[in-house]
């Protein structure tokens, strides 16, 4: 599924280029995290707490957002040590991800996951996240991020040395940013002293709505997979226009309103203000900002639509903008 930002385009669900940016993001992290650390006055020639390769299960939010704590769990996957008595951490958080309701850890992910961390032969600890709604309103993921990073700072006594970098892959950006704005809102010290947006739509996603109706429209004929990923609750907060607002002439939905302008740029402050934390922005698509409107007999879409939804592959027959 393809949405537009204000600010680029963003593939929202259904791309599996992720898992390509994750392989270049993790080849890269060696290179991120090499740099000298932030000098402070933690000793860090005490022991350390040794980092096993484990899975952190059922880390649950502090805080209820409409009733009910977000959740999930995470995999350790242990690399080798910087050798001057600091960590080197990098947390991957993940994008949207529908098809997870009431995830648990399944056997063997644990293994797997971390045999591809150690085939790099890393010198940086990997913590992957796993929601276990992975559709779920922002906040409560944002609660699941905040508690894990709460977590990862007791368990190995973190210290202003140790190097930790954040990658947000799409709505993972978004969650994992409310998480550190809303520690630093509350004085809470995150210690994330590098963090990586990635593809995040920041200012919102836009899907036209001719398209939306498009899945409701064909919601009994192969798009009802579609549909009911355009009406959960973080697409609803991360879109600005949304088919169910009708004729409602507002300037974008409420969800959005209260995401984007009232808490993230309002209440919780603009975005992460922490002067040890270095903030990157990364983007496959336009940063200049223009939505381009479409044009009569130029193609925007490759394929069948009704198997688009149903995610088969087909022959390239064109549907062109008339």
């Amino acid at each position: 599924m393809l949405s537009l930002s204000r600010n680029r385009f963003y593939f929202f669900a259904f791309s599996n280029i992720k898992h390509k940016v994750q392989i270049l993001c993790l080849r890269l992290v060696p290179l991120i995290l090499c740099g000298c650390p932030i000098d402070g006055d933690d000793d860090s020639s005490e022991p350390r707490p040794t980092v096993v390769m484990e899975t952190f299960t059922d880390v649950t939010a502090r805080d209820f957002y409409k009733g009910e704590q977000g959740s999930g769990y995470a995999h350790v996957c242990p690399g080798s040590n910087r050798g001057d008595g600091t960590y080197s951490f990098y947390i991957v958080v993940n994008g949207f991800s529908p098809g997870s309701v009431d995830r648990q850890p399944p056997p063997g992910e644990l293994e797997a996951t971390c045999d591809r961390h150690s085939a790099n032969n890393p010198n940086y600890h990997l913590i992957m996240t796993r929601w276990s709604t992975g559709a779920d309103y922002i906040q409560r993921n944002a609660g699941f991020i905040r508690a894990l990073i709460e977590l990862m700072n007791e368990r190995y006594a973190i210290i202003s040395r140790d190097r930790i970098a954040l990658v947000g892959i799409s709505m993972g950006g978004v969650v994992s940013r409310y998480a550190l704005q809303s520690m630093e809102a509350e004085g809470v010290a995150h210690n994330i002293d590098l963090y990586i947006s990635l593809d995040a739509p920041q200012q919102g996603a836009y899907i036209p709505i001719g398209a939306q109706y498009i899945a409701d429209v064909f919601k009994d004929d192969g798009a009802a997979e579609l549909l009911e990923e355009l009406n959960s609750d973080a697409s609803k907060q991360l879109l600005i226009y949304h088919y169910t607002q009708g004729e409602n002439a507002q300037t974008w939905t409420d969800g959005y309103q209260e995401l984007f302008i009232n808490e993230l740029q309002g209440a919780l402050g603009g975005f992460i203000q922490s002067a040890n934390t270095r903030t990157v922005a990364i983007s496959s698509g336009r940063s200049d900002g223009v939505i381009e409107s479409p044009l009569p007999n130029r193609t925007y879409f490759d394929g069948d639509v009704v198997r688009s939804f149903q995610r088969t592959r087909t022959e390239p027959t064109g549907v062109p903008v008339v």
